[in-house]
């Protein structure tokens, strides 16, 4: 059965004064994570909310083994894979095909298998009908398929993305929800968002951090209604055709 355990965890910086009369002293430290107690079972799909610098992107970094805690306890049990940066090594002058080949090389297999690895992920990526297509003329969000595609091809217990989720959301359009299929396969998922469509769409549970502290921590039907409450209206994003997600 797949978990993680974090017990008092905590991450924290030594802030230095770099004005030349403290002579680069420290003094404060910093919270980016403060005595955090959370479990999180096999079944659960969470999503991380809060405010620009709450915590978030450290919370998932803990949860991934990324990011070592500077105090208190992490266990997990089960293999993480976690998509926490929007960079990839890939050629943009090659087709789609010749870059899924090439990772299929990198990771070893056979020429026997390379055929039967390349159309599994063509299809589990819903890129398909575009595979002869040089890899820059796709769109962020088709980009990012791949590469989750690409990424969980190995099978994972739990999986992390952060905010770049929302572009990778965008490809079920194209009548293969590729999420979905990610969702699927692991026993825990857990994203950073700000579109709380997506919460409702494939999440059960929400964490809601503040200032390194989780304030709320529940079922989706109790903690995202009492989120949205406190939330000006200008900030309840909803999804859009038209919405670009590069720079996230």
């Amino acid at each position: 059965m797949s978990y993680i355990r974090l017990k008092s965890v905590s991450v924290s910086y030594d802030l230095r004064n770099t004005n030349k009369s403290t002579n680069g002293k420290i003094t404060r430290r910093f919270f980016a994570l403060d005595s955090l107690n959370c479990e999180i079972n096999d079944g659960d799909r969470v999503a991380v909310l809060g405010a620009a610098g709450s915590g978030k992107t450290s919370f998932l970094k803990v949860v991934s083994g990324i990011l070592p805690p500077t105090k208190g306890t992490l266990h997990v049990n089960g293999k993480v894979n976690a998509e926490l940066t929007k960079n990839h090594t890939m050629l943009g002058e090659l087709s789609i095909s010749d870059n899924i080949r090439l990772a299929a090389y990198y990771r070893g297999l056979k020429a026997s298998q390379v055929d039967v690895y390349l159309n599994e992920l063509l299809l589990s990526s819903g890129l398909d009908n575009f595979r002869n297509q040089p890899l820059k003329v796709l769109s962020a969000g088709m980009k990012r398929a791949l590469t989750t595609s690409l990424l969980f091809a190995d099978s994972a217990q739990v999986v992390v993305f952060d905010e770049w989720v929302n572009a990778l959301t965008k490809v079920s359009e194209d009548g293969v929800d590729v999420f979905r299929d990610v969702i699927d396969r692991s026993d825990i998922l857990i994203f950073a968002t700000h579109k709380l469509p997506l919460v409702q769409k494939y999440c059960n549970r929400v964490i809601v951090l503040q200032d390194g502290v989780i304030v709320e921590d529940g079922p989706l039907e109790k903690v995202l209604p009492l989120y949205k409450a406190q939330l000006d209206p200008n900030e309840l994003v909803e999804d859009s055709e038209d919405s670009d997600d590069e720079g996230l």
